[in-house]
């Protein structure tokens, strides 16, 4: 079971109704507050597996962390948000708030296709972080994966070594998509995650990355 935790504002029930047709592995429900969260009985409890929450409720959301990381161990969690800051916030906050690196990212101003795509990401399980969120320019300019790492030092997933090593050859996304029987929306995504982890600015030069990675003298390999 999913919980979305917010008003009937920001989820509304045309919105529950729509998650639960395209997303129908998971049964997708609203609650308005926290308090509710923990009243769930024992066997509701057992079987949440991810709880959505309005960046409204972000304060209450980072406080509560210790005793959802208690009731729900094995839950997905996510922050719904349409300000960026205040997504930024949650993720400048890590530090003071254990647990919370573990957070993903739901945008909600977004179309819906790729908001969707974002959400069945979220649903198997990745920590998906939209590109607006990852500012590549403050990253450390010293060499990391572009030159040294491995695509296992830099935990990418098999997904996101088919996609790059499909990229690698110079397809395009579509293409990437029909090969994997996914949507073209879920490879931009994980072409998205695959920018974040290596370091690097674009597409090409994550491609590069790959292509350095065969050629590499000591074998590693993808």
């Amino acid at each position: 079971m999913g919980l979305f935790i917010g008003s009937g504002l920001n989820f509304s029930d045309t919105v529950i109704r729509l998650v639960c047709e395209e997303i129908p592995c998971i049964t997708f429900r609203r609650i308005d507050a926290f308090a509710d969260l923990f009243d769930l009985a024992a066997p509701d409890a057992s079987h949440v597996r991810m709880i959505i929450v309005d960046e409204g409720k972000l304060q209450h959301f980072q406080q509560a962390l210790p005793k959802i990381r208690s009731r729900f161990p094995y839950c997905h969690l996510v922050l719904a948000y349409r300000d960026r800051t205040t997504a930024l916030r949650l993720i400048a906050d890590v530090p003071q708030f254990p647990g919370s690196e573990e957070i993903g990212f739901l945008p909600m101003k977004v179309e819906i296709d790729p908001w969707l795509s974002a959400l069945r990401l979220l649903v198997c399980g990745e920590r998906y972080i939209p590109a607006d969120l990852i500012d590549l320019h403050q990253l450390p300019h010293e060499p990391c994966a572009s030159t040294s790492a491995s695509a296992d030092e830099v935990n990418l997933t098999s997904r996101e070594r088919q996609v790059l090593s499909s990229a690698a050859e110079g397809k395009q996304n579509k293409i990437i998509a029909v090969d994997l029987g996914l949507s073209e929306h879920t490879i931009k995504l994980h072409m998205h995650h695959i920018i974040a982890k290596l370091g690097v600015s674009n597409r090409t030069e994550a491609t590069l990355w790959h292509l350095s990675q065969k050629r590499a003298p000591n074998g590693r390999r993808q």
